[in-house]
This record gives structure tokens, sequence and C-alpha cells, in this order.
């Protein structure tokens, strides 16, 4: 498993986006909002597909909206690996789409622990989905 995030690892079709806000579930960890969705199968090629999302009511700057989705996609592409196991082991696919909820830029140090909580919450959730 690379820990590469490719083309065909990020969320970009407007059908699946649409779904996913309306009938995808909410997880609110701070400082981060997460839709996800369990897809079927035959929807897309890999255990997850995933967008980054910096709204501009939070932060007013690009560059601050620009390093947001930065550091989300690195903290996400580090723990990769855990979450595909996890998906492939209980054999789920989801879309999910990661939003960053905090009115001024964090560290990646301060972001990457939160985010170690954001994986636990999202996997804890999905538990139920692995019994159907």
């Amino acid at each position: 498993m690379t820990f590469g995030l490719g083309k065909h690892e990020r969320l970009c079709a407007g059908r699946l986006i649409d779904a996913l806000h309306t009938e995808g579930q909410r997880l609110n960890v701070y400082p981060m909002a997460v839709r996800w969705m369990v897809c079927p199968d035959e929807t897309f090629s890999t255990p997850a597909q995933v967008m980054f999302v910096a709204p501009k009511r939070k932060l007013h700057h690009a560059t601050d909206r620009n390093r947001a989705k930065r550091l989300m996609r690195e903290c996400y592409r580090l723990r990769k690996p855990e979450l595909y196991r996890f998906l492939t082991a209980n054999n789920i696919k989801i879309a999910l789409s990661l939003s960053y909820m905090h009115n001024q830029p964090m560290s990646y140090a301060t972001l990457s622990g939160k985010f170690d909580k954001v994986m636990a919450q999202l996997e804890k959730s999905l538990v139920p989905q692995c019994t159907d």
C-alpha cells in the first residue's frame, strides 16, 4: 500500500457529491466535520473516495483555505493504509468529505493530533455498517 493520494481516490463525481450531502451521515469532531456514505461495491475501485473542504465563511483568505486543505490531505494520506485495511476487512466502500471548521489556521502538529480522533470516530461510526 502506497501513501499516495491519486486521482482515482479523490471524490469528484457530481452525483455522488450531491448524494453524500443529502443522504450521507454527518459526524462532527472538532475542528472537522465529516460526511460519509456507504456506497455499493461497483461505484468505484478503491475502498474510499475523499474530498477536502475549507469553507470561505470560516477561512476568508485563499492561502489559509489552501493550507488547511493541504494539511488535511497530508493527515489523511498518512492514515490511509489503516483506514483501507479496516474497510477492506469489512468489505465496505465509502465516499468521504472532510471539512475544516475552525476559524483560524492550525499547525500541522495540532491538526495531526485531532485527525487521529476523527479517524477513530469514523471507524466507530462504521462498525454498525459492518454487521449489515
